[in-house]
Formats: C-alpha cells, sequence, structure tokens
C-alpha cells in the first residue's frame, strides 16, 4: 500500500512539514539539502532504525528532545514513530500503540538502494542473510516467530557457555540445562531452514528472469546458493552436543541458522587439452567486473519485489545518490523494472536530468520535489529555471 502522506517533525534539517506523494517521487537538491535525510526517516519508520546512525541523538534536530515521523497509508490506515534522545521508541499502528517494529515493518516493505549497498554480496554472510531474511519475513508469516525465538534462546545459551568456559567439566546438571536449550534451538532452525529453502525456490526464476535482462551474457549461469549454517540430514541438535567442548571453549556457539549464507554463483565449464569438459561453481563476486557486481545487485533486489507483489504488499524503494554508480543504460534498466513491478519510488538526485528519465518511464506518476536547507516543496512540471533555483 502506497504512503499517501508523510509527516517528519525534527529529523536532522527537517523541522516540520508534510508531503503527499505519488508512486514515483523524485527530490532535487544540492548537498546538504536534505533529500538523504528525508528517505532516513522513511527507513527509520519501516525498519526502526537509521541506515546512516543507530543512535537518535545522530538523527534528532539539535535542541529538539524527540523526532516524529508519520505516514497515512492509503486512504485510512497510519503508522507512526517517536524516537527519544534517551533512544526510547513509541509506536503506533492505525492509531493504536505497539511495542514492536515488526507490525510497522510488515506494513511498509522497504527496500533500500545506495552506494553502500551496491556491495552488500560482498559485505559478509550476515548482510547476505539479511537479503534472504527481508525477504521471507515480508512472504512468509510464520518465519519471523520462529527467528525471535531462535535468537533468544541462542542468546540464552551463549550465556550459559560463557558462564561454563574454563570449567575442567560440566555436571550432569548442567549438560541437561545446555541439552533443553540444544533441543529447542533445533526444532526452530529447521522451521528456519525450511522456510528459507522454500524462498529460495520461488526467487529462483525471477532471479534468472532479471539476470536475462540486467547480465544477459551470463544468463542459465548465474544462480542462487543457500547454506543452512548446519547440516540439515544430521540435524542442529546432534551438532550442538558434539561441538559442544569446542563452544565451551570459546564462550559462543559456531554452527545453526545464525550463520547460514546466501550466495550468487557461476557455473563455468572449462575444457582441458584432452577435451573433457571440467564444469567449475565459483562465487560470482570473484568473477564479475565491478560494474557487473552492481548490475547483479539490482537484478537481485528487483527479483524480490514479485514476490511481495504476490502477497499483495507494495515495496517502497528508496534510491539514494546512485546516479554516478550506474551508466544510462543500466539506470534506465532499473527505473523501468520498478516502473513494471508494484512499487513505489523516492528517489533523490543533484539535478532536474533525472526528471526527464522519469517522466519517460513513470508517465504522469511522477511528483518532483524541490529540497533546499530542509524545506521541501513540490515543483510544477515541467520544472521551469525559477523553480529549482
Amino acid at each position: 500500500m502506497n504512503i499517501t502522506q508523510l509527516t517528519i517533525s525534527n529529523f536532522r534539517n527537517l523541522r516540520n512539514m508534510t508531503l503527499y506523494p505519488s508512486s514515483c517521487n523524485v527530490f532535487v537538491g544540492a548537498n546538504g539539502s536534505g533529500k538523504t535525510s528525508l528517505l532516513e526517516s522513511i527507513y527509520l519508520l519501516s525498519r526502526g532504525k537509521s541506515f546512516r546512525h543507530h543512535q537518535p541523538k545522530h538523527y534528532i534536530a539539535h535542541g529538539y528532545p524527540t523526532t516524529t515521523v508519520f505516514a497515512q497509508l492509503g486512504a485510512t490506515q497510519t503508522v507512526a514513530i517517536e524516537k527519544s534522545l534517551d533512544a526510547s521508541t513509541q509506536l503506533r499502528l492505525d492509531g493504536e500503540s505497539v511495542t514492536t517494529q515488526s507490525p510497522l515493518a510488515q506494513r511498509l516493505p522497504t527496500l533500500l538502494l545506495e552506494p553502500a549497498t551496491l556491495s552488500q554480496l560482498e559485505q559478509g554472510s550476515q548482510a547476505r542473510r539479511e537479503l534472504l531474511d527481508w525477504l521471507v519475513f515480508h512472504v512468509e508469516q510464520s518465519f519471523h516467530g520462529s527467528w525471535l525465538s531462535y535468537q533468544r534462546l541462542l542468546r540464552q545459551r551463549n550465556s550459559l557457555l560463557k558462564r561454563y568456559q574454563g570449567h575442567a567439566e560440566l555436571s550432569v546438571i548442567q549438560r541437561h540445562e545446555l541439552q533443553a536449550w540444544d533441543n529447542q534451538l533445533s526444532a526452530y532452525a529447521a522451521a528456519i531452514h525450511q522456510a528459507r529453502s522454500v524462498m529460495i525456490k520461488r526467487w529462483q526464476p525471477y532471479f534468472e528472469a532479471q539476470i536475462q535482462v540486467f547480465l544477459p551474457a551470463y544468463a542459465h549461469q548465474l544462480r542462487l546458493r543457500y547454506s543452512a549454517g548446519f547440516d540439515v540430514e544430521r540435524g542442529l541438535g546432534a551438532m550442538l552436543s558434539e561441538r559442544l567442548p569446542m563452544d565451551r571453549d570459546l564462550g559462543y556457539t559456531r554452527v545453526g541458522s545464525h550463520r547460514a549464507d546466501l550466495n550468487v554463483v557461476i557455473d563455468l565449464v572449462t575444457t582441458d587439452e584432452h577435451g573433457r569438459a571440467h564444469k567449475h561453481t565459483l562465487p560470482a563476486t570473484d568473477m564479475l567486473s565491478r560494474g557487473e557486481k552492481k548490475l547483479l545487485m539490482m537484478a537481485l533486489r528487483l527479483s524480490q519485489l514479485p514476490l511481495l507483489n504476490a502477497v499483495n504488499k507494495t515495496p517502497l524503494v528508496l534510491i539514494d545518490d546512485i546516479t554516478a554508480e550506474l551508466d544510462s543504460t543500466a539506470l534506465s534498466l532499473l527505473l523501468s523494472g520498478l516502473q513494471a513491478l508494484k512499487s513505489q519510488l523516492f528517489i533523490t538526485s543533484l539535478s532536474d536530468d533525472m526528471v526527464t528519465s522519469l517522466m519517460a518511464i513513470w508517465q504522469e506518476d511522477v511528483t518532483v520535489f524541490h529540497v533546499k536547507h530542509g524545506e521541501v516543496a513540490p515543483i510544477s512540471l515541467p520544472i521551469s529555471e525559477a523553480a529549482w533555483s
């Protein structure tokens, strides 16, 4: 469901403003004007955290105790977040207080594309795992509960491991206590793995379709590869029992769903001097050029959106300052892909050059806002020189 009204108070240099977005919204203005802050506030509303700084004191406007972001979705639904300097949070859904961020995140599936996210596949297993879990969270309702329970049990097990670190031998009672956590962890790990592996199978054909668009030279070579983080056949419980002495020495749990990984791999076939073919599978990031890796990331994120559309969700796509990262062909492919899918776009630009490209693709659904010193105002189309200055 689209944001139809957005109100922001005391977020960085955005003091008190209300916007009425359309399907495609472009924010033009100089560096430091507040364009990225506007996207950041939407991200905060959806995720409960900033993509720039985790501590509220860094984004609450100087001299104010709180910042508030409010959005109306469609005609009647509303979501709101208030962050205080002491990091306390107030959340509201349709006018009622809620205690966790997940209901707001479910209403506002937000996908961020900015220079740092274009290298997400190379940022380690946690960043790659988050790509998968974001999708499963929004498509499979039962996943989040299993994930939360697993994280809680993992913290409790690690706490026990630290407590027993250095003990020569565990008592029978201590072993039984750890076994109880292991059994529960194993059950939730199995549920998490099931949800993730099903999602990978559903995601794969959409990913392949986007590869045909963005990287046609690698069609039928690139694919998603998921690893569970533990031996699925044996089960996590058996592995935890076997590795207990090593985990106790280290003071943390080394295997499990929290060590799962998602990779894009490339299948290559080489021929030796005898004419025999040999198949090799390598991480795509080891083989692709810097520009190709960016295109791969575009394909990866766009391929997630049809799965959200299938459960009647409209993703919010926030694009910040990536025009310098993509050439005109890649940017056109990205914007055309977003328009073809059911999404609401918020994009920043240093100049109005982007507007012409967006209007050619999104037609009448484009709204342009000029951002200057934290003030945001819509601009009538076509853009006049006076309006831009």
